[in-house]
């Protein structure tokens, strides 16, 4: 199912998405993926409240 949270530009964006979820499903190597590691890594907080 594509997603639209990280505002796709165009078709071979959401087709690259889709793609690399499907490789990381499979624990194929996917080099143009990477991770979400959650909101405290995406603020830069690395002690928890």
């Amino acid at each position: 199912m594509p997603d639209f949270y990280n505002h796709p530009r165009s078709v071979d964006d959401v087709v690259d998405h889709i793609t690399t979820r499907i490789l990381d499903q499979l624990d194929l190597p996917a080099p143009a993926a990477e991770r979400w590691a959650g909101l405290r890594a995406a603020r830069g907080l690395s002690h928890t409240l």
